[in-house]
């Protein structure tokens, strides 16, 4: 059975799906027009995702529905502050809801963006958004073509000096995905830009900080009386989840849309992943 999927003899579960494909498009015009700036959460340019990424989402949306029973479950959305994310989030809310399944509506979705695309049905959370303070820095993990439209004329002096190394450290043993690169090589990295979050980083303080989320979300569940399993919809990135994936399922690596999902047993957490199931707490 593939336990990445759920499965209708599961009772309340928590799903982390990754955003879909997307064109990157705030993050493209920073780096032409600030490349050193931060990324706002409240000023991204949407739509974000390609449409072969909206393509995959529905597709992706639909086979993941079809195993759950809108008579019996319910659903809570939840997803990072980055536009790709909520996009996806919003295809998935939009399929589940021609399939019947009961939607519920957060108190407040502490974000504009989510308020207007899904009309107030997808709750924004930190521990499932990025922080991004320095846009080039970020992308010295990226391809190629990522890099074409930079402004090479607004980035210090210092800043190109240090991006020019550690970019020689990528192109020397290059993975062929900013996730890859980041997973493989962001500690060294770091060494030259000590305020990267390296993936290691991450995985200490924000996945853990999303297994938290996952027993406080079972806690509630178990809390609310529902007659109906409820099953939370999270929807965020990889960044956080390379190093917990690969020590568990040895493989760094979560594709667009793939999912990974967690069930709470008293104290202990179990994550279900590619047909795996493993202890993770």
């Amino acid at each position: 059975m593939n336990k990445e999927n759920p499965t209708q003899n599961n009772s309340n579960e928590i799903f982390l799906t990754r955003h879909s494909e997307a064109e990157y498009r705030t993050n493209r015009a920073i780096l032409e027009n600030d490349p050193e700036g931060s990324l706002d959460p409240e000023d991204q340019i949407s739509p974000d995702l390609s449409e072969k990424g909206k393509k995959l989402a529905r597709e992706k949306a639909e086979e993941f529905f079809s195993k759950l029973n809108h008579q019996e479950d319910s659903l809570f959305f939840v997803s990072s502050n980055q536009i790709r994310a909520i996009e996806t989030a919003n295809i998935y809310r939009e399929v589940a809801k021609e399939k019947g399944f009961e939607i519920l509506k957060p108190e407040h979705t502490r974000s504009e963006y989510s308020e207007d695309m899904s009309g107030g049905d997808i709750r924004v959370v930190q521990s499932l958004s990025l922080q991004v303070p320095n846009m080039i820095i970020q992308h010295v993990f990226s391809r190629e073509e990522a890099l074409k439209g930079v402004d090479w004329d607004k980035v210090s002096e210092e800043t190109k000096e240090k991006w020019d190394r550690a970019r020689k450290i990528i192109e020397a043993d290059d993975h062929g995905s900013w996730g890859a690169n980041y997973y493989y090589h962001s500690e060294e990295i770091k060494k030259i830009f000590p305020e990267l979050k390296s993936a290691k980083d991450l995985d200490e303080a924000q996945f853990k900080n999303v297994l938290r989320l996952v027993k406080f979300a079972d806690k509630k569940i178990k809390e609310s009386g529902s007659e109906k399993k409820i099953k939370i919809l999270g929807f965020g990135h990889e960044n956080y989840l390379g190093v917990a994936l690969n020590e568990y399922f040895q493989d760094h690596e979560i594709k667009n849309c793939e999912t990974v999902s967690f069930q709470v047993d008293e104290d202990n957490i179990k994550a279900s992943f590619r047909g795996q199931e493993k202890d993770i707490s």
